[in-house]
């Protein structure tokens, strides 16, 4: 099984793949630990959109081997985002790359979009403690037009309440996951 958890930051991806991983998931993030140099150069790159939109885009092709090998041997995969996420955070922040496309992806068997409450959301943000990069901010900033591109734009994402405990989140992802 190939679970890709997509939403905006402080929704749960990290928590319900986390979960998963200690049950066995082979956990993905991509853009992997592998750009992290890069990443962190191009998220204070007020120029550096574009080459920050490749840098996922890359980061999701590099995943999609670890991907193809873990389903080979039979091993379940939950990525804590997608191209999906590559592509609505850049195309709404104004990448003039517009949607990145890679047919030769794997496709994942279930979409789920973790959606919670604004404030909520954005508590569980500052609980982290971590300042925002440039981009970062700017995707705070355009949050709403960010999640409507999500919802407009890709109709198999399943929307899950990220909104409840983690208990119930989790009943719901696995609902999906046996539907």
């Amino acid at each position: 099984m190939f679970l890709v958890l997509e939403g905006l930051a402080g929704c749960g991806k990290s928590t319900i793949s986390g979960f998963l991983e200690t049950h066995g998931w082979l956990r993905l993030s991509p853009p992997g630990s592998e750009f992290d140099e890069a990443r962190r150069r191009l998220d204070e790159d007020v120029l550096g959109l574009e080459a920050r939109h490749l840098l996922f885009a890359a980061g999701i092709a590099r995943a999609a081997e670890s991907v193809t090998g873990a389903l080979l041997d039979g091993r379940n995969v939950v990525a804590d985002s997608w191209l999906y996420r590559t592509n609505a955070t850049h195309v709404v922040l104004g990448s003039r790359l517009g949607p990145i496309q890679m047919p030769w992806l794997p496709v994942p068997e279930v979409v789920l979009f973790l959606d919670c409450p604004e404030d909520m959301r954005r508590s569980r943000r500052r609980s982290r403690g971590s300042r925002d990069s440039f981009w970062k901010a700017q995707c705070e900033q355009r949050s709403r037009e960010i999640r409507s591109y999500y919802l407009d734009n890709y109709p198999e994402l399943a929307l899950i309440d990220a909104g409840l405990d983690t208990d119930s989140v989790m009943a719901s992802v696995k609902e999906h996951l046996n539907s």
